[in-house]
């Protein structure tokens, strides 16, 4: 079953209202972060906050469980092709890496990291895809176009990372990616951990180093 993008009537709101929205949320922290406002190395804390934002957002606007596909009817259903989608961006992520030589990290220095990329990816499922996909529903009817959105947004989180012109096409493939799948099978917790097993590849080797 497709995800329902169109949220009820009684939570519709003004289109300029919902793009300042989308901007304050998805825009302004990794502006703020990238021209050096506030301290790279506080990012966490700042998705954090932003995140708690979409967390009140959507408790006032009465989304429901479902809806920000906090759901646990069609993991069964939805499990393989999760499963499929997540080996697909590991064999794509290793083809990658060896392309450009990219050397891994050490294991150690990533054990300890690992448990971190669950609750981030986490993080950037819910205010990317949970939240953002329905937001732009209502401002765009095509699909085509809040996947492309969505990607692009995505795209700017990784604009504070070092080697752009490898990292910005990696990430607008995986939100494009992301988006896609959402879509197809809206499962938040199916998607969040296919991403933080793809963010601990992507790390692993390398890519979106900080500047």
């Amino acid at each position: 079953m497709r995800l329902r993008l169109q949220p009820p009537k009684h939570i519709r709101r003004n289109t300029m209202l919902i793009i300042l929205e989308i901007f304050f949320l998805c825009v302004s922290p990794i502006a703020i972060l990238y021209f050096g406002a506030i301290d790279i190395h506080d990012r966490l804390w700042i998705l954090a906050a932003y995140t708690s934002f979409v967390g009140l957002i959507v408790l006032r606007s009465h989304f429901s469980m479902k809806t920000l596909g906090m759901r646990v009817d069609n993991i069964k259903k939805d499990l393989l092709p999760y499963v499929l989608f997540t080996l697909l961006g590991v064999a794509g992520l290793l083809l990658y890496a060896r392309f450009l030589e990219q050397q891994h990290m050490v294991w150690p220095q990533t054990a300890q990291l690992f448990l971190l990329f669950l609750p981030v990816s986490f993080a950037q499922e819910f205010l990317f895809r949970s939240y953002l996909m329905h937001r732009l529903r209502q401002l765009f009817k095509s699909i085509v176009m809040v996947v492309l959105v969505n990607a692009a947004l995505f795209t700017f989180l990784h604009a504070m990372y070092a080697d752009a012109l490898i990292n910005l096409p990696l990430a607008f493939v995986a939100g494009v990616a992301f988006a896609l799948m959402y879509y197809k099978y809206p499962n938040l917790w199916l998607i969040a951990l296919s991403h933080g097993v793809l963010n601990f590849v992507a790390v692993y080797y390398s890519f979106f180093a900080m500047k």
